[in-house]
């Protein structure tokens, strides 16, 4: 994986995941390049590697899912173009799941990258008998 790949660990709603393309090796040597600009050291994608839907574009996806957003559906699972590379790096310096990351390529109203989880009101209430 990418580093900072994995969109659960910020707090944010379920990512998709995506195989890296095996059976397409041009696109699949972009999706190499992509990670090892991050990690040197990577020896490459085994059978199940995948990266987060943090990495790709809006654009790397059909137009049905803007248009089923649109109308409210709430999209579970989304599959990629067939020449979609990877472009965006997440990069995390923030200490707190509540805070937002700093994305390199792209701004934080993406559809593909939604706000934080709110903290539960009994995280809350704890958290300030715990203050007091």
């Amino acid at each position: 994986m990418a580093w900072g790949c994995g969109g659960t660990k910020y707090g944010f709603e379920k990512p998709s995941f995506h195989y890296f393309p095996f059976d397409r090796p041009a696109i699949l040597r972009q999706w190499v390049r992509f990670v090892k600009q991050t990690r040197k050291d990577w020896k490459g994608p085994k059978k199940y590697s995948a990266l987060c839907s943090l990495h790709f574009t809006v654009d790397s996806y059909p137009a049905k899912y803007k248009i089923l957003e649109s109308l409210g559906e709430k999209i579970t699972r989304r599959e990629l173009l067939k020449d979609a590379v990877p472009t965006i790096h997440v990069h995390r310096k923030a200490a707190s799941l509540h805070e937002k990351p700093e994305f390199a390529d792209s701004e934080w109203s993406s559809p593909l990258c939604p706000a934080p989880k709110k903290p539960r009101r009994a995280f809350l209430k704890r958290e300030a008998q715990r203050v007091i």
